[in-house]
């Protein structure tokens, strides 16, 4: 008897990473059923092995609550597997990644859910396309995609809790003068580690283990900035909290309320700072007023002031954007050569 053909085939050219799940390298795959890219991500099927892969991957282990939940089913499907294949079923918006399949690995130690991949990463797209991701106007259209993306997740009660450059696809589609980019959140576990210390908020690096919708939004003012500068906020995750005190200021009773009594072991370390003239510091004279001012709120230490996708929806920054479209704009004849030689990298 034949073999049934296998639905999705590697492409083994077109490698995206290295799973922090499994170590092994990860690679998008063609859907034969219709034509698109996908990409793996891997989530526990066993919760014995939860604790291994958590201390080898960056994964954050289970907490006091989850695991007496997961203890319940422990020779079951993990409840925290279950609950986020639920999720991404039911999740239906443009800038979110669609869930396409789900299914056990040969072993069944993981389930693979099969992503909408599309397009490359905002890394990717800023390198290989300069001319593009310096036009302010771009750069606006693509922050408030990511903005209705992360506003998505929070309305139906949900937090990304690893957004990242490599988990913010970005596709471009062009003809002759006019280009649309399009923009999808995905949630891939990608080396060097799942909530990339970069891009955590300072609530997370002062030791809270809650990933919530104010969480994403930091997140989202690093992304921010690098699409801004084409460079990370923090490059380097040594001594990350010090810097970020030294722009935004050394958090206190005043302006975070509560916050030596949940983080004040660790704020003992730090010397007290005053905050620093965002603008100045990091170098954004070239940026419209508006949108420092909108990168500010994204940034703000205390997360319960911090701004919401909701709300930066609404900001100043984006009012020369037509709601109803997504920006397209028409580019002069040495950009578009400059441009198309760029896509041809795209997939």
């Amino acid at each position: 008897m034949d073999e049934k053909p296998q639905r999705f085939e590697k492409l083994d050219r077109e490698g995206i990473g290295t799973s922090s799940m499994s170590r092994q390298p990860m690679y998008k795959h063609l859907d034969t059923e219709t034509g698109k890219r996908t990409a793996i991500r891997r989530l526990l099927l066993k919760p014995e092995l939860q604790d291994s892969f958590s201390q080898s991957s960056g994964l954050p282990s289970l907490n006091a609550a989850q695991e007496e939940e997961e203890e319940e089913d422990y020779y079951g499907v993990p409840c925290m597997t279950i609950r986020e294949v639920s999720l991404l079923k039911i999740m239906n918006h443009k800038n979110v990644a669609r869930l396409v399949h789900v299914e056990p690995d040969n072993e069944e130690r993981f389930l693979r859910l099969y992503l909408e991949y599309a397009g490359v990463d905002l890394t990717t797209f800023l390198k290989e396309n300069p001319i593009w991701a310096s036009d302010p106007k771009v750069t606006k259209d693509l922050v408030k995609q990511l903005l209705h993306g992360v506003a998505y997740y929070h309305s139906v009660d949900a937090a990304h809790g690893n957004l990242r450059p490599h988990n913010v696809l970005i596709d471009i589609d062009s003809s002759k003068e006019n280009v649309q980019y399009n923009l999808l959140i995905t949630n891939l576990q990608l080396l060097p580690d799942t909530l990339q210390s970069n891009y955590k908020a300072p609530e997370l690096l002062l030791g809270s283990k809650e990933l919530s919708p104010a969480a994403d939004m930091f997140s989202v003012g690093c992304i921010f900035f690098e699409m801004l500068k084409k460079k990370p906020l923090f490059e380097t995750r040594h001594d990350q909290i010090d810097k970020l005190f030294r722009l935004m200021g050394t958090p206190n009773e005043d302006d975070w309320p509560g916050v030596t009594q949940l983080y004040g072991k660790k704020l003992s370390e730090y010397r007290q700072l005053k905050p620093k003239n965002l603008s100045k510091s990091l170098f954004l004279s070239d940026v419209e007023p508006a949108g420092v001012h909108l990168l500010s709120k994204m940034l703000c230490l205390n997360p319960n002031k911090r701004i919401t996708a909701a709300d930066a929806l609404k900001h100043r920054y984006f009012a020369d954007i037509d709601p109803e479209q997504q920006f397209k704009t028409t580019i002069t004849a040495t950009a578009s050569s400059s441009a198309s030689t760029s896509a041809s990298v795209i997939p």
